[in-house]
């Protein structure tokens, strides 16, 4: 006798592993679970964070799209930009051209939709496996972990290469037959959507995404001893889709400007070896990381993995989350480089395990134990409070403290609330109180904490005045800046030159008598400016980097070239930067 799985009108055959209450989610369900999120990461997303030179990397590609009309090859100051694939600058690109602006929420908007897109699908298959009101925890869950709130508000591709990661796998767990075996119609479908995740993965962050994916669906299918991974993995209609899209973008830029091959070797087979400086981190680095990633449910996604595997609940669903999570865990963790955001990819399992803990939280024997526990814990935390708020009252002069003091108020408040509810008879409302002490939680710290890191405020805010202040057509460099942070703010077109000898020959270049040439570079470099002809300083940076000094401060400059002084240079007899 078959049992129909109610989640997708799927059946499980006689003797197969029994379905476990699953359900579908409530289009009211979804738009909680995506308001929810987005309202953690939109809350004060226009204010006016400068982006990270690593968002700039994504961001300034984009500005020059719109700018050139030429969305094939990434450029930052005109220079070709091999490092990632463009997913994550075509999104930014299109946010920008649809908002109008460029400003700094339009380049992190992307970041925070993929953000919001992961708690979906992560809610949904919560949802197929334990039921409805799993799904929406599993979601929340996930859009309160610290890094769905740090990666969803960062112009990078990590938050993109994850939605992408965890549709691949969802469309698997389908396809496969983790939550009931499907008809071969439409196990099909899902296996053409699990290969397109994929090949989306591989445009997000190149071949990184694709392994990432087949460590996690591969080891479900060695795990099982049954075919249905198999046929997945080996569809060959899956396999036409993803090589398409894998190929297409790589192979046309690369017909149109070399560099592509050699590029990516260094950043993928170079990087994972070893041969490429900058790796070092042990190999439990990716253990550890994970557990305070996750937080603040970490111990509760234990709690949910032990209880599913104690009670026989959704084994097979259970055999997928595990294999998720390891497999991609053990790829990344026998590279050479190893980065915190690198595991974000294998991290949702673990919010799926997390609402199953919550639901037993609230619900079992066990329950009554935890509100008593909660009561001592709140109180704890609140009486720490008076002191916290104190010290960040007088001493906080970035309102880390303050942010500190506010969290272990709401959390010492929230848990306290939950508990009382809980005694009442009031499972709901008390996960309301959760949820809504960590939702004030996170944007307290974005609100309070993270002003406090605006590392390149001070360059960002010279470049802006500067560039409002040029005559149209100004000739625009930088130089001696080997991070492309501060050409964001600058109007474009802007060139690059990595020492003075560099700007040298091209000014060499220019007629005699040409019109001032306005610089930005640090200022160490201003020496060497002065051996190219007259310069007046325009202003410098009111703040210098925290991990920089103050020869580091960025200045601008205007230039009046000398051609007796540029033309020794470029000859040779000029002390450059290049040769310091």
């Amino acid at each position: 006798m078959d049992v129909t799985d109610r989640a997708g009108g799927e059946t499980s055959p006689g003797g197969a592993e029994p379905v476990a209450s699953p359900g579908r989610l409530s289009g009211r369900s979804l738009a909680l679970v995506a308001a929810f999120g987005l309202s953690i990461l939109l809350v004060n997303f226009g204010r006016p964070w400068a982006l990270t030179f690593h968002e700039v990397n994504f961001a300034e590609p984009a500005r020059e799209f719109l700018r050139s009309g030429d969305w094939l090859v990434p450029r930052i100051m005109g220079k070709p930009l091999w490092d990632k694939p463009p997913l994550m600058h075509w999104a930014i690109a299109a946010s920008m051209g649809v908002f109008g602006t460029e400003a700094e929420w339009a380049a992190r908007l992307p970041a925070a939709l993929s953000a919001s897109a992961t708690a979906l699908v992560v809610a949904v298959l919560a949802a197929r496996w334990f039921g409805e009101r799993a799904g929406v925890l599993a979601g929340l869950v996930q859009s309160t972990t610290v890094y769905a709130f740090m990666q969803g508000r960062l112009a990078e591709a990590d938050m993109m290469l994850c939605a992408a990661v965890t549709a691949a796998m969802g469309c698997f767990a389908v396809a496969s037959g983790a939550g009931g075996e499907p008809s071969p119609r439409r196990r099909r479908l899902w296996a053409v959507g699990y290969f397109a995740a994929a090949g989306l993965a591989f445009l997000a962050k190149g071949p990184i995404g694709p392994a990432l994916v087949a460590a996690g669906s591969g080891l479900f299918a060695a795990v099982e001893r049954r075919s249905g991974p198999w046929r997945v993995l080996l569809d060959p209609v899956g396999w036409g889709v993803m090589l398409a899209i894998v190929v297409a973008w790589p192979a046309a830029a690369a017909w149109r400007e070399p560099g592509l091959p050699e590029t990516w070797w260094r950043h993928n087979v170079e990087r994972f070896s070893g041969r490429l400086s900058g790796g070092g981190k042990d190999p439990f680095f990716y253990l550890y990381t994970s557990a305070w990633l996750a937080l603040p449910w970490t111990p509760i996604a234990a709690l949910g993995a032990v209880a599913c595997r104690r009670e026989g609940t959704r084994r097979r669903a259970g055999r997928l989350l595990g294999s998720w999570a390891v497999g991609m865990g053990l790829l990344l963790s026998l590279s050479a480089w190893k980065h915190k955001h690198y595991i974000i990819p294998a991290l949702p399992p673990l919010s799926i395990w997390a609402a199953v803990g919550l639901e037993r939280l609230v619900t079992s024997p066990l329950a009554a134990r935890w509100s008593r526990l909660g009561y001592g814990l709140g109180a704890a935390a609140l009486g720490a409070v008076g002191l916290a708020a104190g010290v960040a009252l007088t001493e906080s002069g970035k309102g880390i403290e303050a942010a500190a003091a506010l969290v272990a108020g709401l959390a010492g408040s929230g848990l306290a609330l939950a508990a009382a509810l809980r005694r009442r008879g009031r499972p709901g409302a008390a996960l309301a109180a959760v949820f809504g002490a960590a939702w004030a939680s996170f944007v307290a710290v974005h609100s309070l904490a993270m002003p406090g890191f605006d590392d390149y405020r001070g360059q960002s805010d010279l470049a802006r005045r500067i560039g409002g202040e040029l005559p149209e057509g100004a000739d625009l460099s930088v130089v001696g800046v080997p991070d492309p942070q501060v050409s964001y703010y600058l109007p474009l077109p802007v060139q690059h030159h990595p020492d003075d000898r560099s700007l040298a020959e091209r000014l060499a270049a220019l007629p005699p008598g040409s019109r001032p040439v306005f610089v930005v570079a640090p200022r160490k470099i201003l020496g060497d400016l002065k051996g190219l002809g007259g310069v007046r300083v325009l202003g410098e940076a009111a703040t210098v980097h925290p991990r920089k000094g103050e020869e580091d401060r960025m200045i601008a400059v205007e230039l009046r070239p000398d051609g007796g002084r540029i033309a020794g240079m470029v000859r040779g007899g000029g002390d450059s930067a290049r040769n310091r």
